[in-house]
């Protein structure tokens, strides 16, 4: 019996994954077969592309290290948070970006995403971000499953909750999108073809300060 309970909730559980997941991505309807190609979004930018991304005081963009890779590379994408606005605003330290992705076939795919619960945040586990200022963290993506070559387009989400009795104001809270940005995925070793205009900051740490030039 005790068996069977651990089944149910590992069960439980991966179903509100994948319903989280389907939520995310905005899908209209739960049937599949009901799809047509003209239905299906294929990538065919490589590089930045032009979103909205930004909302309230804070600007939300993300990058790789460069542009085309081999499968089985890691991707390192650096997500930025900008602070826009003319005053200083708390972040949470460990804001972690769900990034989400279409394969040159159009089949979507990401990462788990996590419980987006309130938090009480103090000064040990938030930043306070300064105008033009610009917070920056790290995630790695393997390759080695991705299905055949072509390009892949990524971008990411937030979701910030802060507890009722949360004293650090202004405190940014809510959902946001990031830009998309396509890689190309090949198993080539000519990998240099398309050059990143923005390289992987030199710090190895996860989460970065830097001023906005």
């Amino acid at each position: 019996m005790y068996t069977l309970k651990n089944s149910l909730k590992e069960m439980q559980s991966t179903i509100r994954f994948a319903l989280a997941a389907l939520l995310t991505w905005g899908f209209a309807s739960l049937t599949v077969g009901c799809s047509t190609p003209s239905d299906i979004y294929v990538p065919h930018n490589v590089g930045h592309i032009e979103r909205n991304f930004e909302r309230g005081d804070l600007q939300f963009t993300i990058h790789p290290n460069k542009q085309s890779f081999r499968e089985g590379e890691t991707i390192e994408f650096v997500a930025e948070f900008k602070n826009i606005s003319s005053r200083a605003i708390w972040i949470p330290k460990d804001i972690y970006p769900l990034f989400l992705w279409y394969y040159p076939t159009g089949q979507k795919d990401g990462l788990l995403p996590s419980s987006a619960v309130s938090k009480k945040y103090t000064n040990e586990n938030a930043v306070l971000l300064k105008p033009n200022q610009i917070y920056s963290v790290t995630r790695i993506i393997r390759t080695h499953y991705f299905p055949g070559d072509g390009i892949v387009e990524f971008r990411a989400i937030i979701t910030v909750n802060v507890d009722a009795g949360n004293s650090l104001t202004p405190f940014w809270t809510g959902r946001m999108e990031s830009n998309a940005y396509g890689v190309l995925v090949s198993n080539s070793r000519r990998n240099n073809e398309y050059p990143s205009r923005h390289p992987l900051p030199r710090s190895n740490a996860r989460h970065t300060f830097y001023e906005s030039l």
